[in-house]
């Protein structure tokens, strides 16, 4: 498609907002100066409770942080390992990922080895992408949603007492 778009003298920029804001600031760059003021503030704004975050979070010792199990919504069992967002996010939030010895983004395990180590926590990483999401803008019906988080309360009722789906 880029090929195509060039050949038409259309520019194309890659952009990943899950950076440091440096995505923000170059869309807002094109965009113009009162974009630009824009995402400056925000940018800061969004600086300053991260680092609230980070602040409070490195109080926590490790031997207190809550253990998590992080699992993909593309396929069961799949573990958020030391190279997912869902480990920095896990991370982030001050819990200790049970998966992030795992090299990788997300790969599989077994669930007898989820029970071993004995997850308090678990968190389904929903991206709202692709044809396998559950949730987004352009889902009408909720039923795959639904039939998923039972899927997971059942499984992880023996597992650990709190469950969330985090939609990123």
């Amino acid at each position: 498609m880029e090929e195509k778009l060039n050949h038409a003298d259309i520019k194309v920029i890659y952009l990943n907002f899950k950076d440091n804001g440096t995505s923000l600031q170059t869309l807002a760059n094109i965009m113009g100066p009162n974009e630009e003021n824009s995402a400056e503030e925000f940018i800061t704004w969004k600086t300053k409770y991260e680092d609230q975050l980070r602040n409070i979070v490195c109080e926590i010792g490790s031997e207190d942080r809550v253990k998590v199990y992080g699992e993909s919504n593309y396929q069961l069992w799949y573990a958020g390992g030391n190279e997912s967002g869902l480990n920095r996010a896990i991370s982030a939030a001050g819990g200790r990922n049970i998966a992030s010895n795992l090299s990788g983004s997300f790969l599989e395990v077994d669930p007898e080895w989820v029970l071993k180590e004995n997850p308090q926590v678990i968190v389904m990483a929903e991206t709202n992408t692709g044809p396998e999401s559950f949730t987004g803008y352009t889902k009408n019906d909720t039923n795959a949603a639904v039939h998923y988080l039972q899927e997971i309360a059942n499984r992880t009722a023996i597992m650990a007492p709190r469950c969330f789906m985090w939609v990123n």
